[in-house]
């Protein structure tokens, strides 16, 4: 599924958001030990991290935050379970309810919008219909 360089660069973009709270910028991910790749080479991986769902931009101009999905591939493919702590694993599961809770919401407006879509063009059609009789 991904390759060694964007696995590295999505464990720093994790383990650098669990520590700081703030959007990673590929600055950051320069500097963590071990990543020896140019910066246009962790945007290029950044930008198809975030394609493949992995990642999210908070605002055009920000750094990335891990996504769910994100989450989900550390927690199962990159974590060294020797290194995290409780109150990381509490954080993260954390921040998993709370994106599953953003979609389900998300849906829910959908959902109501689309209902209410679909009662206006119900009405307009029965008007149509009364009209003709």
């Amino acid at each position: 599924m991904l390759d060694e360089r964007k696995k590295r660069v999505l464990q720093v973009i994790v383990e650098e958001y669990i520590k700081t709270a703030e959007p990673v910028s590929s600055n950051a991910i320069m500097n963590a030990e071990g990543l020896e790749y140019s910066s246009a080479t962790i945007r290029n991986e950044m930008a198809e991290l975030e394609k493949m769902g992995f990642l999210e931009k908070t605002h055009t101009s920000s750094g990335r935050v891990p996504s769910a999905k994100g989450y989900r591939f550390y927690v199962d493919e990159l974590l060294v379970e020797d290194k995290i702590t409780l109150d990381e694993i509490k954080y993260i599961s954390d921040k998993l309810e709370t994106k599953v809770d953003e979609l389900e919401e998300k849906f829910d407006q959908k959902l109501l919008a689309l209902e209410e879509k679909f009662d206006q063009k119900l009405s307009a059609l029965e008007e149509k219909f009364d009209q003709k009789l």
